[in-house]
């Protein structure tokens, strides 16, 4: 049986990687989806060699020597894989007996959104020297590798009901090695979870006002449905009321930022996020790369 700690340590890690990750699969379909904890596992090997038959589709994902050197891995049904594909398409996620090529190369662009998003979440966590390496999907479909061939035999997983309108109501299941998940958990517990907590206490006794604001769940849901601008500033520079007077077609502006600088995503005039210019169907995106704390973002938001 899961030891309680290590259990909570894992539950806490696998579902900030899947709701930021999700969250991001969100935002490039424009379709919600839910993800719940059902349960979290230590399998043995025969429970890793009867994974095949629930679920054909891996997404290994590398975890870097710095947080703890290994790999997680997401397994996901082969119909769910293939809807997620069509979704990414622009498709209505009709779902396939097969992974072809065109939808396995769809899924893998979202996938790796999604590695980014789930990076991003992770750092709020496990601190900046936390790093995801790319992501390559595997199918167990085909009979090249078994679940066991991914990870090795001592594992340990969570698996998330996932709910999509329409389209998906289904499960998937993340596993890391859990020499893996012990490195992460230490570095979770000394400068995740402490530091977080010292930062908002110190935040709160030099700003009592502002803890004196801190909106509670109930009272947050309320104001979940109101409109935000979001601009995404490339740069920004001052200039004398004659030189703008003067701008014509083919004036230059320097911005004051370098071409290997993030691009800058604000809501109301506050930073909350940082990422880098993408191009999706012919138009204009940002795939976000970095995302401020969450105190920080509420804060930038009252």
């Amino acid at each position: 049986m899961l030891d309680e700690a290590i259990g909570k340590d894992l539950l806490s890690l696998a579902s900030l990687w899947v709701d930021s990750a999700f969250d991001n699969l969100s935002l490039l379909v424009d379709r919600e989806f839910k993800l719940e904890a059902r349960d979290t596992l230590e399998p043995s090997t025969e429970d890793l060699d009867g994974l095949n038959s629930k679920y054909q589709i891996a997404v290994r994902v590398p975890v870097s020597e710095e947080a703890g050197a290994g790999e997680t891995c997401m397994l996901v049904s082969l119909a769910d894989a293939t809807a997620l594909a069509d979704l990414l398409r622009k498709g209505e996620g009709t779902s396939s007996d097969e992974l072809s090529d065109e939808a396995r190369n769809s899924l893998q662009e979202g996938v790796d959104q999604m590695t980014v998003a789930a990076e991003a979440g992770l750092k709020n966590a496990l601190g900046d020297t936390f790093s995801l390496g790319s992501s390559t999907i595997v199918d167990l479909a085909a009979g090249d590798e078994k679940t066991t061939d991914l990870l090795g035999a001592e594992v340990v997983g969570v698996e998330f009901g996932m709910v999509c309108t329409d389209v998906i109501d289904s499960s998937i299941l993340l596993l890391m090695p859990t020499d893996t998940l012990q490195q992460l958990s230490e570095k979770l517990s000394s400068d995740g979870d402490d530091a977080a907590v010292s930062a908002l206490e110190a935040e709160q006794s030099e700003q009592p006002e502002a803890a004196a604001k801190t909106i509670d769940g109930e009272n947050l849901g309320l104001i979940l449905d109101v409109e935000l601008s979001l601009v995404a500033r490339l740069g920004q520079v001052e200039m004398p009321i004659r030189e703008v007077l003067a701008l014509g077609p083919g004036s230059i502006i320097e911005v004051g930022r370098s071409v290997e600088e993030p691009v800058e995503l604000l809501v109301n005039e506050k930073l909350i996020a940082r990422g880098e210019v993408v191009v999706v169907d012919e138009k204009f995106g940002l795939r976000i790369t970095e995302i401020v704390s969450p105190t920080e973002r509420v804060r930038s938001l009252t």
